[in-house]
């Protein structure tokens, strides 16, 4: 029997969406409205005849897959063009307290855009574009593979405390 781990409650507060910083192609990009972004990757269990045990031989982990949509704000055609020549840009999303150590960072160095629509319910007009990252070895760092995002968690909270 494991004990249970002491509860450690954070004084953090979730950083508001409004805090992002897109980045595009190396340019800061004022004109994101909204976006999504999917992260997944398919595991399957891979059961044998294991001497009378139900518990699984291996995960199998298979690639990690990023999609995702953003909705701009259409006051050039500089995503539409990016969609048309399939220019695949990359794609940086950076939301941070006051502090430069809490953060999250989401970076696709290529990124696809798949589907661009113009959206005209607003007063103002949108593009709509769905994008998928592209796996390369800028984003996978010193693992030596190939990944299509790179996320990484700053934060100061100590080191195995789970918040």
């Amino acid at each position: 029997v494991v004990a249970e781990p002491t509860p450690a409650y954070s004084t953090y507060i979730p950083i508001a969406n409004y805090k992002a910083a897109v980045t595009i192609a190396g340019s800061p990009s004022l004109i994101v409205q909204e976006g999504e972004l999917t992260i997944s990757r398919d595991v399957d269990l891979l059961h044998t005849l294991n001497a009378g045990s139900n518990d699984p031989y291996k995960l199998f982990s298979g690639a990690v897959t990023v999609e995702g949509k953003l909705t701009f704000i259409y006051e050039t055609n500089a995503e539409l063009l990016r969609y048309l020549n399939n220019s695949q840009p990359s794609l940086n999303i950076l939301w941070e307290h006051t502090a430069a150590t809490d953060s999250l960072a989401l970076n696709l160095n290529k990124c696809a855009y798949t589907a661009a629509e113009v959206k005209r319910g607003e007063q103002y007009v949108q593009l709509e574009v769905e994008f998928y990252g592209i796996a390369n070895s800028t984003n996978a760092g010193a693992s030596g593979g190939l990944s299509p995002i790179k996320a990484t968690l700053l934060n100061t909270s100590a080191a195995s405390t789970y918040v």
